[in-house]
């Protein structure tokens, strides 16, 4: 008893699959790229430990990656993006914590050299 229409699908040289659908063969078409991409992480947690495998450290984004760097102290999906959208955040925010502390220390020592003027 057939069901419908098979659609033969190539999934990877020497290995063919049949499915009864055309929803049915795009799952089959993308099955050994999802079991490459297991295998991968597989291979690379036996050769990493579990620990290298993080959340960005971005308030915005919400990647995650392997650290493969040599130290161990990656901090950022993508160092180029996330990281520098970070520091530059951080800058900005010691720049402005740096002009709100001149400008009361100039109203201060107004005040004092006003004080000092009339006396």
């Amino acid at each position: 008893m057939k069901l419908g229409p098979s659609f033969a699908v190539h999934a990877w040289p020497g290995v063919h699959r049949k499915a009864t659908t055309r929803a049915a063969a795009r799952v089959v078409a993308r099955t050994p790229v999802t079991v490459s991409a297991a295998l991968g992480l597989l291979g690379v947690l036996r050769a990493l430990d579990a620990h290298r495998f993080r959340a960005c450290a971005s308030p915005t984004c919400s990647g995650v990656f392997v650290d493969t760097s040599r130290a161990g102290r990656r901090r950022y999906c993508m160092p180029d993006l996330c990281g520098n959208r970070a520091n530059v955040a951080a800058h900005r925010a010691r720049g402005r914590a740096n002009q709100a502390a001149a400008g009361e220390s100039t109203q201060t020592d107004g005040a004092a050299a006003s004080r000092c003027a009339s006396t």
